[in-house]
């Protein structure tokens, strides 16, 4: 009885979906972007490398999010949250550094934190931007296999481009999408 009790409370913790601004990243795309039009007052603001995009504040942040969809069915699996590029270095490594540690609040422990310059490059050598951009320098943290969010794989990293991004995939929908991506490929249409 006692495990029956303990089963009904935890179904619906287990049952409900990751949430960008409190709306459940699930189900068609089309759908993720009318709730948070409507909800949250985004607006779409057309595609990059033909994803839709949607612009506006999650708290304090202007952000863009990202949205990654299977290609058969247009179901959401991953959502890319792009913080506005901040031009200078110091700058964005606090953001990034303060932020970090409200995600860590938030979801626990890293499974990966890399933080690191090539040389000749270093943090503080003022090219960090141009490491960046020779692919000499990393900073990210991965989740990983999360132990509390079983179906995120949660990435937050400082791109090339400049901008901070977090990256919330799901994983049982990155597998439709891995799936349907091999069906569109033997598609005789």
């Amino acid at each position: 009885m006692r495990n029956l009790l303990v089963l009904i409370f935890c179904l619906p913790f287990f049952a409900s979906a990751q949430r960008i601004a409190m709306v459940d990243i699930k189900g068609p795309t089309t759908v993720f972007v009318e709730r948070m039009k409507k909800e949250k007052g985004f607006i779409q603001v057309g595609t990059d490398n033909d994803l839709p995009k949607l612009r506006g504040k999650i708290k304090d942040d202007s952000v863009t999010l990202i949205l990654h969809e299977t290609p058969i069915n247009h179901r959401l699996y991953k959502v890319d949250v792009r913080f506005d590029a901040i031009p200078k270095w110091k700058k964005t490594k606090k953001f990034y550094l303060a932020k970090k540690e409200k995600l860590i609040e938030k979801y626990g422990p890293i499974k990966i934190d890399s933080f690191k310059f090539q040389e000749p490059y270093c943090d503080g050598g003022r090219k960090e931007w141009e490491a960046f951009s020779q692919n000499k320098a990393t900073v990210m943290t991965d989740w990983g296999e999360m132990q509390y969010f079983q179906n995120l794989h949660l990435k937050y990293y400082i791109h090339s481009d400049g901008h901070i991004y977090l990256s919330y995939t799901l994983r049982d929908e990155e597998f439709k999408y891995q799936e349907e991506k091999e069906l569109s490929k033997n598609s005789i249409f």
